[in-house]
């Protein structure tokens, strides 16, 4: 996990309306911008949960937390049932930083691993931009994402 590199790898930033606090919180609530079928907790350090679509799926832990500042998630196993390698995001990282900008606090979510060198970086790329771009601003500026 540790030699990873972030270079390369899948990262996404948008600015949203609130406190840095207030966009980690969002974060945190998997279930209402990313994935319906969502079990378990992604608020603090140590926490794990899961994430389901069909048959993929991919369990996490919070790896580290730092509030207003940091959460990365650890992707400790998962079924990526359409890919030759199914095992694909394991021991990879995502990782959220909370940083002010102005009146707004900017968001820069990478997928530390997902490179566009692995199977998964088109599909995966296109899914974070809808889920992370999208989705994720919608929830937290009118409460209403559009979690899968």
């Amino acid at each position: 996990m540790d030699t990873l590199s972030k270079t390369n790898s899948y990262t996404a930033t948008v600015d949203v309306p609130v406190t840095a606090t207030q966009a980690q919180q969002a974060v945190s609530q998997v279930s209402k911008w990313w994935a319906v079928n969502f079990h378990g907790s992604a608020e603090n350090k140590g926490d794990k949960f899961s994430v389901a679509f069909g048959d993929t799926f991919v369990n996490f832990q919070v790896s580290e937390h730092i509030p207003g500042q940091k959460t990365v998630w650890y992707v400790t196993d998962c079924n990526l049932h359409w890919l030759e390698d199914k095992l694909e995001w394991k021991d990879t990282k995502v990782e959220w930083l909370f940083q002010p900008n102005g009146s707004a606090t900017r968001i820069i979510m990478t997928h530390i691993g997902i490179t566009p060198q692995v199977e998964c970086y088109e599909d995966c790329r296109k899914g974070w931009n809808e889920y992370v771009l999208t989705s994720l601003p919608a929830f937290i500026k009118t409460g209403k994402g559009q979690p899968n």
